[in-house]
């Protein structure tokens, strides 16, 4: 999945494939969350404030699942 580097205090970067969309944090936590429609993939990067948007419309709203990197 290709990662885009974002401006936000607490997300350092997303990407989007197939339904998935994966959001690593700054502190090297990442989630994929999945079923997410492509349109908030796009509303989230261009967003003015990231962070308050993935709060509001991705956090809690879709399937969740903790990812490690090794």
């Amino acid at each position: 999945m290709k990662m885009e580097p974002v401006k936000s205090n607490t997300i350092a970067k997303v990407g989007y494939e197939n339904g998935t969309l994966r959001v690593v944090f700054k502190n090297d936590e990442a989630f994929d969350y999945s079923v997410v429609p492509a349109f908030l993939y796009g509303d989230l990067i261009s967003s003015d404030c990231i962070g308050e948007y993935y709060r509001k419309n991705i956090q809690g709203k879709f399937n969740e699942k903790r990812i490690f990197f090794f």
